[in-house]
């Protein structure tokens, strides 16, 4: 009898499990398919603008990654969002290395240092 119990509850546990993953995917394929922002066009641009000329390396968190995915998929599918994209990534590249560092720290959680 002991044992059907502790089976009933590992069962119940994984069920729980697999339904909360499954949440989470579906919620980031819900958060995906909503258009980007401004600040979020804006974070992307600075972020893709500061990697080019900062003078530190960098890496992308999983979020910054996630969001540099969704926007490529948005450029290549509306145009709106390509022109507002670009007007972003002229207006940060117009800033002088170290701005654009600063402006990287903004944004911890797309982006962190390296700690070497």
């Amino acid at each position: 009898m002991k044992v059907w119990k502790i089976a009933s509850v590992t069962v119940l546990f994984a069920l729980v499990a697999v339904y909360a993953y499954q949440e989470i995917q579906v919620n980031q394929e819900i958060q995906f398919r909503k258009p980007l922002t401004t600040a979020e066009v804006d974070g992307l641009a600075a972020i893709t603008a500061g990697q080019m000329d900062c003078n530190w390396s960098y890496e992308s968190t999983d979020e910054g990654e996630w969001l540099r995915l969704r926007s490529v998929a948005e450029r290549q599918v509306d145009v709106t969002f390509q022109a507002r994209f670009m007007a972003a990534m002229g207006k940060y590249q117009g800033l002088d290395p170290d701005k654009q560092c600063d402006l990287l720290d903004k944004y911890p959680n797309l982006v962190r240092r390296w700690r070497d």
